[in-house]
């Protein structure tokens, strides 16, 4: 049995510099397991497409329920639903996605944005010429914000 390959992508090492943690991952196999996450990881395109069309075989039930870091905590959405449950969920998903709908939403992003940018810490560190770690301060905000909008 292959050794579990246990990365948090949440790990500022990880966020910084991923691409050696997709290397570690893909020498690994076509399959590799996960034990901080719970979760299988299928690194390959060809393979992930054979997952991703075969959940008889794969399912996505388990995800984050078996993990340390229990993120999901026994919820049932979309990301770890299977067909036929699934189908009701990406139907409504992709209702909110549509660039119509999203269209409608550019006002209240902007808005979601322009907070960002007001953040004290933020403003002074751009006001300033320091860096600002864009991934903490805006990539993970602004889509979470945005998703709980939608």
């Amino acid at each position: 049995m292959q050794k579990p390959v246990d990365i948090n992508f949440d790990s500022i090492e990880v966020i910084s510099d991923p691409f050696p943690f997709y290397e570690e991952i893909r020498a690994a196999g076509r399959v590799v397991r996960n034990d901080l996450l719970g979760v299988w990881m299928v690194p390959g395109y060809h393979d992930v497409l054979s997952v991703l069309h075969d959940p008889t075989r794969y399912s996505n039930a388990l995800y984050g329920a078996v993990s340390d870091l229990n993120v999901l905590d026994g919820a049932r959405i979309m990301i770890n639903a299977d067909p036929p449950e699934h189908t009701p969920l990406r139907k409504v998903a992709y209702q909110a996605f549509r660039r119509s709908s999203v269209a409608k939403l550019e006002g209240t992003i902007r808005q979601v944005v322009d907070r960002l940018l007001d953040d004290a810490s933020v403003r002074e560190r751009l006001a300033s010429g320091q860096e600002v770690d864009v991934m903490e301060a805006f990539c993970r905000p602004v889509p979470a914000t945005v998703i709980a909008l939608l």
